[in-house]
């Protein structure tokens, strides 16, 4: 065979992976969702050692989470939402994130709820749900990245 038709027929055979396809498209799609992540992450650390150090007051506090760190993980949560892979355990994984950071929002309000009543007691089975939650979003980042990983491709926590 000349070398003409076999490279024709190597292109031809050469199809694209469709797995590869959704985890590019999905890379991309979470790129953005995952830089607000991290902003979202950093306010929640501020506020969480301002409470742990008593530097600032209760009701500044209450404000922050009520007004910048609740809507924020909202926001993420249905952003993240919107996002449907094709690949079947894609979009498992991606369960898995949309679960964690929607159980985060949820943990946010409690805290942010139990902060302005001066409710001790609330606010940590809130900041327990939290933790649970983050360790429900590292299970995801291990799964997902174990589904890209063979792709060349890595979902970065915090890019």
């Amino acid at each position: 065979m000349s070398p003409i038709p076999l490279l024709i027929a190597l292109l031809v055979g050469c199809g694209t992976d469709p797995v590869q396809e959704d985890v590019s498209a999905y890379h991309d799609a979470m790129k953005p969702l995952l830089a607000k992540n991290l902003v979202l992450a950093q306010g929640f650390l501020d506020v969480a050692s301002k409470v742990k150090k008593g530097d600032t007051d209760a009701a500044r506090i209450a404000e922050r989470l009520a007004s910048e760190i609740t809507p924020a993980a909202d926001q993420l949560r249905a952003e993240a939402e919107k996002i449907e892979p094709v690949t079947p355990t894609l979009g498992e994984a991606h369960g898995l994130l949309v679960r964690a950071w929607g159980d985060r929002a949820a943990s946010y309000h409690a805290m942010s709820d139990a902060w302005a009543q001066n409710d001790p007691v609330a606010f940590d089975l809130a900041r327990k749900k939290n933790l649970q939650s983050k360790l429900d979003e590292e299970t995801f980042f291990q799964t997902v990245n174990a589904i890209a990983q063979p792709y060349g491709w890595v979902i970065d926590q915090y890019p």
